[in-house]
């Protein structure tokens, strides 16, 4: 059942008593189709958004008539903070699309989730889940939290009910409806009922003291312990009972009620349940990085070959130097509007300014058009009452292809096709899955080009094993893919002439057909189908005998070889591989320096669905790949944009790096 994650201001007619009905329309645009819940606070519907045809959630606060001064606080409250909620952008918190209200009624349009919240994924568990699958819930949850908490929000009723589990294990926090901004005091309800939910409340709350981001670790310590022991941390007779004990009984450990649980782990949720906030962890930064440490897969041991890497940094000087220019350009063109927050990115920090309402269009255009004249590599974004403005950072940090690995986006994937691509905007990392994509092509400078295939491959090479994958590596300028011959995952010894490229592309196309003549006789429609059937004893592979089939990964460095020496052959080829090889599990990684309309043809864009651009030249080769400009205005040294399949807009991504000497360590790992 899909999840609510944050709605859009609405306008509704209502039936008898005030109720909304389904099939109301709001403002024109939001049709209500189903009620998903209801509560204190108000009530949750599925909607669909009539304008862009895209299914999303409506809240609507409820309002209390018996008393109509508390209703209007409470009212004035939630715009504000509403707003606030609706400035967050990270990978772990669901969207907040806009804030409005109806006849004095605040309402949220939200992100609509296809997943489960945790709370249902706790009741098939009753004894807690898997360690590591907490340690990476967890994680995601604190490093949603840390963004939320760096633009001044607290969320308040942190619990497994509003972390929604995403079909490929991304967790999303929800329900941002109660959130405050930092230092705002506990508050009430309109119904008068405490906000938040007791069972995880910190004692700060529950005595409605002023609230940091530390009230949301309190929160998250509960959340963990329920989830590595299907308890909660403390039970009562009543919710009096709970709460007292909140106040002033100190927490169990869990690992007392689960021996499994890693010491580390167990001390850092007793150190997130302190009664004093100034005994808990200083951030949510740092609670996610212990997460990410404790729940680290030890199934690659040749990861350890590859370096970590040093601490992302949430804010350094640099940032409050942009804070303040950007402050005081606001202040010297009279514009009311201020810098909220920022979210800290590898290459590019993302700045939150938030805009008076009665600033208009020409102010807008005079700030962004002085802003992206005085500093180099500004991006200006407007949607709602925000302003984001990406400027890159004067102290850019490496992202470690060993880091990237090592985060549980990567490490809780077991795919052997899944590689660390970098850490976007939001210094969130981004593992990509190759079978997905299912062919990409990847173009811009040269060096750039080469690092993502190397780390591509190298990731390969310490998850996979050669029964599982096997590469075709073509590199018609002999530069560095030459250093991976010997290694067992190869199919032939790396290919450095162009003709020969062309010849190993066909013999991919007679692989593939190979594999759909034994799936049509199989009856099935994918490759894992039928190497699961295989597994089982119920097919037997030609030559192959019981051995399934590996993924197979085709490699060109340099597109252009081939283009030039056969150019139709080569064209023909590729374009059969990307049409049908995907069912085949075949996938192909084409790179070029230059995209031109020789090299990229336009059957070959038609047919690659995914792209990685690095720095172009121009706005022209931007649009050879991207569809759009915008790589040509790129940093370098790593700064891409990243368009996956199914989605309309690019990623700005930092590539993670890998140095020759991790690669040649795990070369010789590999050939031993």
């Amino acid at each position: 059942m899909p999840a609510l994650g944050f709605v859009r201001s609405v306008r509704t007619e209502r039936g008898e008593g005030g109720v909304v009905q389904p099939g109301l329309e709001l403002a024109g645009r939001y049709r209500l189709d189903e009620l998903l819940g209801r509560g204190g606070m108000g009530e949750v519907w599925r909607g669909l958004d009539l304008a862009l045809d895209r299914p999303v959630a409506v809240k609507v606060l409820l309002r209390d008539r018996h008393d109509e001064p508390e209703a209007a606080r409470a009212m004035a409250r939630f715009r504000r903070e509403g707003r606030a909620a609706a400035r967050l952008s990270h990978p772990a918190i669901a969207a907040v699309h806009d804030v409005g209200e109806d006849d004095g009624r605040p309402f949220l349009v939200l992100e609509l989730l296809d997943g489960r919240n945790l709370r249902e994924v706790l009741s098939r568990h009753p004894g807690g889940l898997p360690v590591e699958r907490v340690a990476d819930y967890g994680a995601q949850t604190a490093a949603g939290l840390a963004a939320a908490h760096a633009a001044g929000v607290v969320h308040r009723d942190i619990k497994p009910a509003n972390l929604i589990l995403l079909p490929d294990g991304r967790v999303k926090i929800c329900d941002f409806g109660i959130a405050r901004l930092e230092g705002a005091t506990a508050g009430l309800s309109v119904t008068g009922a405490r906000m938040g939910t007791v069972a995880y409340m910190p004692p700060e709350q529950a005595e409605g003291k002023p609230l940091d981001g530390r009230a949301d670790l309190y929160a998250l310590g509960c959340t963990l312990f329920h989830m590595l022991t299907g308890r909660y941390v403390f039970t009562g007779d009543g919710l009096g009972s709970v709460v007292a004990q909140h106040l002033a009984r100190p927490a169990p450990s869990p690992r007392e009620l689960r021996p499994d649980i890693p010491a580390e782990l167990d001390e850092l949720v007793r150190s997130l349940l302190a009664k004093d906030p100034g005994d808990r962890p200083s951030d949510a930064a740092a609670v996610a990085r212990v997460l990410e440490r404790v729940g680290r897969p030890s199934a690659w041991p040749g990861l350890s070959l590859l370096s970590p890497g040093g601490p992302a940094r949430p804010r350094t000087e640099a940032n409050d130097a942009v804070v303040r220019l950007l402050t005081g350009l606001l202040g010297r063109l009279a514009i009311d509007a201020r810098v909220t927050g920022f979210t800290r990115g590898p290459t590019v920090s993302r700045y939150e300014i938030e805009v008076g309402d009665e600033v208009g269009d020409a102010e807008t255009a005079a700030f962004t058009e002085h802003v992206e004249r005085t500093i180099a590599g500004a991006r200006i974004l407007r949607g709602g009452p925000a302003m984001r403005v990406e400027i890159p950072n004067d102290d850019r940090e490496t992202v470690a292809l060993g880091a990237v690995l090592r985060h549980p986006v990567a490490a809780q994937q077991r795919h052997p096709l899944v590689f660390g691509l970098g850490k976007d905007v939001t210094g969130a990392a981004i593992a990509v899955n190759a079978a997905k994509l299912p062919h990409l092509l990847v173009a811009g400078d040269e060096a750039d080009t080469s690092a993502s295939l190397n780390g591509m491959i190298t990731s390969i090479l310490l998850r996979a094993e050669p029964d599982r994958v096997r590469m075709l590596l073509a590199d018609a300028r002999p530069r560095d893919l030459t250093r991976y011959d010997g290694v067992p995952h190869l199919l032939r010894p790396v290919i450095t002439d162009a003709r020969e490229a062309v010849e190993a592309l066909a013999w991919v196309l007679a692989e593939m057909d190979r594999r759909y003549d034994h799936l049509a006789a199989s009856g099935h429609r994918h490759i894992d189908d039928l190497n699961r059937a295989i597994g089982a004893g119920e097919e037997a592979s030609p030559g192959r005998g019981d051995t399934p089939y590996p993924y197979v990964l085709a490699v060109v460095r340099e597109l252009a070889g081939p283009m030039a020496a056969a150019p139709r052959d080569a064209e023909d080829a590729i374009v059969r591989i990307t049409r049908l090889a995907r069912a085949a599990g075949i996938h192909l990684v084409l790179a070029t320096r230059r995209p031109s309309a020789g090299v990229v043809t336009e059957p070959i864009k038609a047919n690659v669905p995914s792209r990685l651009a690095f720095t172009l030249p121009s706005a022209a080769d931007s649009r050879a790949v991207l569809e759009r400009p915008g790589a040509e205005r790129l940093l370098g040294n790593g700064d891409a944009l990243f368009l996956p399949m199914g989605t309309d807009v690019p990623i700005r991504v930092q590539h993670a790096h890998v140095s020759a000497d991790e690669i040649a360590a795990v070369v010789a790992h590999r050939k031993t």
